[in-house]
C-alpha cells in the first residue's frame, strides 16, 4: 500500500517573515559554532510560528509539511501522513528549508525525524 498525506491540514498558516538560508557552521579555537545570523533568524521565525499559532502543540507523529518561500513570508502547511514563476530568493531550497526545519523542531513537531515527506517551493 503507498503511503500518503492526509488531504486536509492539521495546521495552514503564513509567516511574515524574510527567509534566509542556513549558514554554515563556523569552526574557531577548536570549537564548532553556528553563526549569529542563523540564530537570530531561527528565533526570529520561531517567535513568529508561536504568535501565529499560540495554542499549536508540536506534532507528534509521521508528518508531511508543505514549505512556501517567497520574498516576504513563509508559508507552512503540516499534513498527517498516512503509514508513514518568477524566482526572486537566491538562496538554495534545501537551506530555506533547513533553516525553517530547524527553527520550528520543538515547536510544530516535537522532533523533526517526524518529517516523512517534504515539499517545498521557492516563488
Amino acid at each position: 500500500m503507498k503511503a500518503t498525506p492526509n488531504p486536509w491540514p492539521l495546521l495552514e498558516v503564513a509567516l511574515e517573515w524574510k527567509p534566509q538560508v542556513k549558514e554554515r557552521p563556523r569552526f574557531a579555537n577548536g570549537r564548532v559554532y553556528t553563526p549569529k545570523k542563523t540564530l537570530d533568524a531561527e528565533r526570529s521565525l520561531a517567535e513568529q510560528f508561536q504568535a501565529a499559532a499560540a495554542d499549536w502543540e508540536p506534532y507528534e507523529k509521521p508528518c508531511h509539511v508543505e514549505w512556501t518561500f517567497t520574498n516576504s513570508h513563509v508559508g507552512v502547511i503540516l499534513r498527517e501522513y498516512d503509514d508513514y514563476t518568477q524566482r526572486q530568493l537566491r538562496g538554495d531550497l534545501d537551506n530555506y528549508v533547513k533553516m525553517a526545519s530547524d527553527a520550528l523542531n520543538g515547536i510544530l513537531f516535537d522532533d523533526d525525524k517526524r518529517v516523512v515527506r517534504s515539499d517545498a517551493v521557492k516563488l
